[in-house]
């Protein structure tokens, strides 16, 4: 009986050795899988990011250097050299002043989309130095139009600043930016920079628009991927716990 008692213990014991190595070799190829899918994702991650701003920009006059374009000008709002981030010159706004930017030689324009696109925009403001506390804020915003001309958006916010961000800018440069996603029927848009602060003066340089459609997309995909690989990681090391008990 005890000699039976033994040999059965020893099988057994020898069975969970057996499992949990087997156990053990399955954690380390999930992990190994795991860890080379995620630093897959990883690359594509990084890649995406860095296609981001690939491709031309679609900016008519981005510097503000182009003084034969069309821009609505008027005494609070003008070319000005008091300030530039960079080239010769900026725009320069006093007050609650609106700016359409995009633009040809002889009027505003609008550029063509479509609502499965993307867009990514931005814009460097200065605050003058003199600037008293802002008593609103500033924007950035897309409008679209349908095929037949009908206004689809007004104020689509790419980016939206408050007083307190307008304070910030007081003698220095900041970046304003954001995406853009056309709505449904979209065929065309522009882009808008507004300061709602009425006592403020600012200076509006180096405007940018990518289409980035494709690397948001792949973006997306990166994302997911490094989600999915993150959890295979997480998986495999309590798979791997699991066998190390067992062991």
């Amino acid at each position: 009986t005890i000699s039976t008692a033994a040999t059965n213990a020893g099988t057994t014991a020898g069975t969970a050795l057996t499992n949990a190595a087997t156990a053990d070799g399955k954690a380390v190829t999930a992990d190994a899988k795991a860890v080379t899918a995620d630093a897959k994702a990883v690359v594509a991650k990084s890649l995406a990011n860095s296609a981001l701003q690939a491709g031309p920009n679609l900016a008519t006059n981005p510097g503000f250097e182009n003084t034969n374009l069309f821009f609505w000008t008027d005494a609070n709002r003008y070319y000005s050299t008091e300030q530039k981030r960079s080239g010769t010159q900026s725009f320069k706004t006093i007050g609650a002043k609106w700016q359409m930017l995009f633009s040809n030689e002889t009027q505003h324009i609008e550029l063509p989309c479509s609502e499965s696109d993307r867009f990514y925009a931005e814009i460097w403001v200065y605050g003058h130095p003199d600037n008293p506390a802002a008593d609103n804020g500033a924007t950035m915003h897309g409008q679209t139009w349908d095929k037949d001309g009908n206004i689809l958006q007004t104020t689509y916010f790419v980016a939206y600043w408050d007083a307190a961000d307008i304070d910030a800018a007081k003698g220095n440069w900041r970046k304003m930016s954001g995406y853009f996603t056309p709505v449904a029927g979209a065929v065309k848009f522009t882009m808008t920079h507004i300061t709602n602060s009425t006592n403020t003066t600012l200076y509006w340089d180096d405007f940018a628009c990518y289409r980035i459609t494709e690397a948001y997309n792949a973006q997306l995909d990166a994302d997911a991927a490094q989600a999915t690989a993150t959890t295979g990681v997480t998986n495999a090391a309590t798979a791997d716990a699991k066998a190390v008990t067992a062991d």
